[in-house]
């Protein structure tokens, strides 16, 4: 209930900014789906979020759920927790499970967020998670999320969503997890200029 009410209010907030949405048909309307997305704002999860009729699972950074309070409201929106800087096993096992139940989950490869409008490395978590649930992967451009509040009105949050893709359209037998993720986030760093 949190989370359909959290939506709501924030389309309609985005929607008087005048936000854009692109490929939106895009997005499965069923079955589990992995949704990979730049990172340039603390806002990014809230706009991907609201521009997807299906609740959508993010991973948030352990800190983030630091209080009671601040834990439950993050729960609310459809966030877990996540320990950076090494592998979480509690937090991968949860992703697959979400994966494997038929959910969508939302990741950013990049770990945190992007000082500049370039793209870090991505982490080859999403490549794990694609390799155990099959799950396919659409990609979302987030753009003008940075002071979204201050200058949303001029600069609208606009977001772009991929055609879905597999581990199968890559092709590549030999190719390994970091490779596969590099190619992933070129897709991503291209579908960002548009």
């Amino acid at each position: 209930m949190f989370y359909k009410l959290a939506r709501g209010l924030f389309i309609c907030v985005f929607s008087l900014m005048g936000w854009k949405i692109e490929g939106e048909e895009n997005i499965p309307a069923q079955g589990p789906v992995i949704i990979v997305a730049n990172h340039i704002s603390n806002w990014d999860p809230v706009v991907v979020g609201s521009a997807i009729r299906r609740k959508i699972r993010f991973m948030g950074k352990a800190e983030l759920f630091s209080s009671p309070f601040l834990a439950r409201v993050m729960s609310g929106l459809g966030a877990f927790p996540v320990k950076r800087g090494k592998p979480d096993i509690g937090a991968i096992r949860q992703s697959i499970h979400i994966l494997q139940e038929g959910g969508m989950l939302g990741i950013f490869p990049e770990g945190t967020r992007s000082v500049g409008d370039e793209l870090r490395k991505g982490l080859p978590g999403m490549v794990l998670f694609m390799e155990k649930t099959q799950a396919p992967v659409v990609l979302a451009a987030v753009q003008n999320t940075r002071d979204v509040f201050k200058r949303g009105w001029r600069q609208p949050p606009r977001i772009i969503f991929s055609e879905p893709f597999t581990l199968a359209d890559f092709a590549v037998e030999s190719a390994d997890k970091d490779e596969i993720s590099m190619r992933i986030m070129d897709r991503l760093r291209e579908l960002a200029k548009n």
